[in-house]
């Protein structure tokens, strides 16, 4: 049995179930996925509120870790045989990819090299259950017939929130812009849909790129809906986020160009060697 805890938001979540998915797709065996976290998410983190477990808008195998299986026997009934592995650190590391019988797995595992083996499984299982309705529908079908191009731009807690600004911190707008100079000289006629959670600090400073759409009709309890939304683009412009390294990871456009930051961390110590996909382009 593999059991994965799934916490953190819903890029965070789609690489604890990759990583847990693939390891029980080796081990020929069956994955749960605890999901406790969430129970008292929101009185910890008050000022995230919006963040809640994402998985079930995916086609994915969901098999939810009930409260009795889980009421801490998982570290100390022997009859479970369950070995509790926890991320190292945070590049790659294959020696979790040869782990074997009971396993409860902790961690962010953010490299494609913890699921590539069985990418088309995961694509497949990562897409939505339930079509785009109303302004969504208007707006795939708009992302469909431009050379549509997903700018994601995330501020929220990477501004407000002391500890994850110290961590992260949110990109500059130069970044941004330099990625739209390249892409416009790259591309034909490049359309940009720009997301994020912060519209008016978009709206002060993305003037100049054009044409545009920013997107503002999906609150944060929906952000799912702008996930798929620029899944769906021909090509993105990442933030150092996992929210929309998810987003172009998923398009499926074989000419795809995606631009990513060089800063993915304020500190220091952890390694993004692993990060990021040979074919995409970090500045």
């Amino acid at each position: 049995m593999i059991v994965t805890k799934i916490k953190g938001g819903v890029g965070n979540q789609l690489f604890q179930y990759a990583l847990g998915r693939h390891l029980a797709e080796i081990n020929k065996s069956h994955m749960l996925l605890d999901i406790s976290d969430f129970e008292t998410f929101e009185l910890r983190n008050p000022h995230l509120s919006h963040i809640k477990y994402s998985l079930s808008h995916f086609n994915i195998q969901e098999d939810i870790m009930s409260l009795e299986e889980y009421s801490g026997k998982i570290d100390v009934d022997p009859r479970l045989e369950i070995s509790h592995i926890n991320e190292k650190y945070f590049h790659y590391d294959p020696s979790v990819l040869d782990l074997s019988g009971g396993i409860y797995i902790e961690g962010y595992w953010q490299s494609e090299k913890y699921f590539k083996a069985i990418e088309q499984k995961i694509k497949r299982e990562f897409s939505f259950k339930n079509p785009p309705k109303g302004t969504n529908k208007d707006l795939a079908d708009m992302i469909s017939q431009t050379e549509s191009v997903a700018i994601h731009v995330r501020r929220g807690d990477y501004v407000k929130d002391e500890q994850t600004k110290l961590v992260h911190g949110a990109l500059e707008k130069e970044y941004f812009l330099y990625c739209v100079n390249i892409l416009q000289d790259k591309l034909n006629n490049p359309y940009f849909f720009i997301f994020s959670d912060d519209h008016l600090w978009v709206d002060e400073n993305f003037r100049t790129v054009s044409p545009a759409k920013f997107v503002t009709n999906n609150r944060l309890s929906k952000d799912y809906e702008d996930f798929r939304l620029m899944s769906l683009c021909k090509h993105q412009i990442i933030a150092n986020s996992t929210f929309s390294w998810w987003a172009a990871w998923l398009n499926n456009n074989h000419d795809k160009m995606v631009m990513a930051p060089k800063k993915w961390f304020n500190v220091s110590h952890n390694n993004i060697k692993d990060l990021y996909p040979d074919s995409w382009t970090v500045i």
